[in-house]
């Protein structure tokens, strides 16, 4: 009998404590979304009060606040930009746990909430509805994970729950809250879930209620429509408000039409210079039009529906306000669309007013604020009740509800796919990668080489996009001829030989520079060609001699060394100069008759010193993408991401997708510093030849400090050990443990070919990470 009682689903302990779950995480939604809109109208409000003292106060805090917005959400923080309810439809969506609860982590709760308000003190035009369901969601997702409801049905309910929890706290309207998550979350009735939803909105209402009183959003409004001619409002509104909603989302999605997709384009590639020529326009708009377009719009929506004297220019006023939220929607700051599409649907409706003289004016504008909003979002179910909830007028609930049917089926005239939809389906599709038809990407750099191939990168990829590595091991393409000239140099009794670590273990022709020590030759392992320079320093009777290899990103150091050789007149020190540029190698491979590849990552420490404008013709020339990353797994994916997006579209652009460390201009003082030591040569380069302009040598004022020239060395030749297939392996031709020396012939200790020796090398890496035989 005792079994029995505690089977009842009153009266069962697992139910109870679930409840108390929903019960406690619904309290923490309702608190939050009180806290929060203190925070925003607190922040609003000075805002306005130093634009009463400063006129122009805007002109110069709006585009300022929107840039910091646009720098701040680049990386981590960019599931905080926008709405937020894109975030929880992507969340409901994914199977992917981990980054479900990224995007509802409470940091990321804390930083929507945080961002949103710095929003709003700095005059952009959002509201804060949607980042409220965004924190709802968060808050009661953690709340369930914090006890133990893990199931995915459970948390699925929890996020359910504090959506909807969230937009009834907001607006003080419970039944929007259920519709809404019904709706437009949800996609359709659940059940099993109906007692969940209805208990958050009412404990999450009841906690705001009883921190601010209850009360109707826009005030209680006197609207009614007779039947006859009246009704014409209801197509009028429904139409020209829904279209003008439809508008509103297709151009916050930048959908394919030309100009939108260069500007998409565009805040993708100038992103805080986009932000900062938004801001500015919203300020100017308001300064120019007359009207406040900052915040979310409420006060001014109150006034028009309510009738209050001097606002008789609602149409100028939707107009400029729809402006306002397009434009702070295309700076990516985060802030909701709700109240702001309220505010501009009153404007068009004050405007639609005159032409409808048989429909009261009040009337007419409530219907074109559900109208608008019923446009923007295409959930009119949602768009009725949030209506008749926030203006507390139940006798307009059938020309409301045929309104913004109306408004939705005009809306899907112009943009087809709903907008908090379409932009969960971007992130999904951000973050599940899709690939219609077989790419190959070629990374050129080899840190990025060995965090592919030790992290699995390449094992995770989607079937058709083929990773392949390059020539981006500095070691690795160092010639054999260079080795040699470096080999005789450690032979002479009067010289000291000093490379990094590595380059000690690459072969020559006939040997390499470990072998020359054990021969008697004096040759050192230096950290930097400083250190070497240090060396000169400390022993003028000896000729110090530094083999410099490496990328643009080395080449700084080893310029820094001879100038300040000559500064001291310093005449026993020297470079043996390897030096190699990245851009003429990628137009080498890209000439070649058998290229297949499809787009580069480029290595972005290189771009870190030298920017990203010698890629830029090669993009031009060749129609081939590019884009600029890190070396962390993280920065390849996303690398890897923008890449193939690009292959997708056919496009071919030039990307940073390391702005954390990479600017356009690169390193002046060290680029500088190049130009000033160091001029452009025809380089070998192992495995790939003489390539244009593919190295560095010192220019003639420096030439005394050339290793070459100061010992007459004969100009190296590459001859590359006919079992080594190191040029193929560079060219992305052939996979390391393809090579038939691979692990058998050549391995770590006795390599073949320098891609063997060095950790960045190809064929080190797969030794070292892939299976092979020994």
């Amino acid at each position: 009998m005792r079994g029995a009682w505690t089977r009842h689903d009153w009266l069962s302990p697992g139910r109870w404590r679930r409840r108390l779950v929903y019960w406690g995480g619904a309290v923490l939604v309702g608190l939050a979304a009180v806290g929060f809109a203190w925070l925003c109208d607190a922040a609003f409000d000075l805002f306005e009060r130093l634009r009463a003292h400063h006129r122009g106060w805007p002109l110069l805090v709006t585009p300022l606040t929107f840039v910091a917005l646009a720098w701040v959400t680049q990386g981590r923080l960019a599931a905080t930009r926008g709405s937020g309810i894109p975030q929880v439809k992507a969340a409901l969506s994914s199977t992917d746990g981990a980054w479900r609860a990224g995007l509802l982590s409470v940091r990321m709760a804390l930083a929507k909430m945080g961002l949103t308000v710095l929003a709003m003190g700095g005059g952009a035009s959002v509201g804060r509805e949607g980042p409220t369901v965004h924190v709802g969601a968060s808050l009661l997702f953690a709340v369930g994970r914090r006890f133990g409801f893990n199931d995915p049905v459970v948390s699925r309910h929890l996020v359910l729950a504090g959506a909807a929890a969230g937009i009834a706290a907001a607006f003080n309207t419970p039944l929007a809250g259920v519709v809404f998550a019904i709706e437009e979350m949800a996609g359709g009735f659940e059940e099993r879930m109906s007692g969940v939803l209805l208990t958050a909105v009412i404990v999450a209402g009841v906690t705001a209620i009883g921190l601010l009183g209850d009360y109707a959003y826009f005030g209680h409004v006197d609207a009614l429509l007779p039947l006859g001619e009246a009704w014409l409002a209801v197509l009028v509104t429904g139409l020209l408000c829904g279209l003008a909603g439809g508008l509103f989302a297709r151009l916050i999605l930048l959908q394919p039409v030309q100009w939108l997709r260069r500007l998409r384009f565009a805040r993708a590639r100038s992103g805080l210079l986009l932000a900062a020529g938004c801001g500015l326009l919203v300020a100017a708009l308001t300064v120019l039009g007359g009207h406040d377009l900052h915040g979310t719009g409420y006060a001014q929506a109150r006034a028009i529906l309510q009738q209050e004297a001097g606002q008789d220019s609602g149409a100028l006023y939707g107009l400029l306000k729809f402006a306002a939220n397009v434009l702070s929607y295309w700076s990516g700051v985060p802030g909701g669309i709700f109240s702001p599409s309220l505010a501009v649907g009153a404007g068009l409706g004050q405007g639609l007013a005159p032409w409808i003289p048989s429909a009261p004016v009040a009337t007419v504008v409530l219907l074109g604020m559900a109208g608008y909003l019923a446009g923007v979002t295409q959930a009119p179910l949602t768009a009725a009740v949030i209506a008749l909830e926030l203006t507390a007028n139940h006798s307009m609930v059938i020309p409301i509800m045929a309104t913004c049917l109306v408004a939705r089926g005009a809306s899907t005239l112009v943009c087809r796919k709903a907008v908090y939809g379409a932009f969960a389906d971007r992130l999904l599709a951000d973050h599940r990668l899709t690939v219609t038809r077989p790419w190959t990407v070629m990374e050129i750099c080899g840190g990025q080489t060995h965090a592919i191939l030790s992290a699995g990168l390449d094992r995770l990829l989607p079937e058709g996009l083929t990773l392949v590595h390059g020539p981006g091991c500095p070691v690795c393409v160092t010639p054999t001829g260079v080795i040699d000239q470096a080999i005789a140099l450690a032979g002479r009794a009067e010289v000291v030989l000093c490379s990094f670590g590595d380059m000690l273990r690459v072969p020559g022709s006939g040997g390499d520079l470990l072998s020359a020590r054990a021969a008697g030759g004096d040759v050192r392992a230096v950290y930097s060609p400083l250190d070497a320079l240090a060396l000169a320093r400390r022993e003028p009777q000896r000729q110090v001699v530094f083999l410099a290899v490496g990328f643009e990103t080395t080449a700084p150091a080893a310029a820094a060394a001879v100038s300040q050789a000559a500064a001291l007149g310093l005449d026993n020190f020297s470079l043996l100069t390897a030096q190699v540029r990245v851009p003429p190698a990628i137009a080498a491979l890209l000439d070649a008759p058998d290229c297949a590849i499809d787009g580069f990552l480029a290595a972005g420490h290189v771009c870190t010193v030298m920017g990203l404008a010698e890629y830029e013709p090669l993009v031009a020339r060749y129609r081939v993408p590019m884009v600029a990353t890190g070396f962390e797994p993280a920065d390849i994916l996303h690398g890897l991401l923008r890449c193939v997006r690009q292959l997708e579209a056919g496009e071919a652009r030039l990307e940073n997708a390391y702005a954390r460390m990479t600017q356009a201009s690169g390193n002046p003082a060290a680029r500088r510093l190049l130009e000033t030591v160091f001029e452009p040569v025809d380089q070998l380069w192992r495995g790939l030849g003489r390539l244009p302009s593919g190295g560095l040598r010192l220019r003639p004022q420096y030439a005394a400090w050339d290793a070459a020239t100061r010992f007459g060395l004969p100009e190296p030749a590459d001859d590359l050990d006919g079992a080594c297939q190191a040029g193929s392996v560079l060219r992305g031709r052939l996979r390391p443990d393809q090579c038939p020396e691979f692990a058998v012939r050549c391995t770590p200790q006795r390599p073949l070919g320098a891609p063997m020796v060095s950790a960045e090398g190809a064929c080190a890496a797969y030794y070292r990470y892939r299976q092979h035989t020994a």
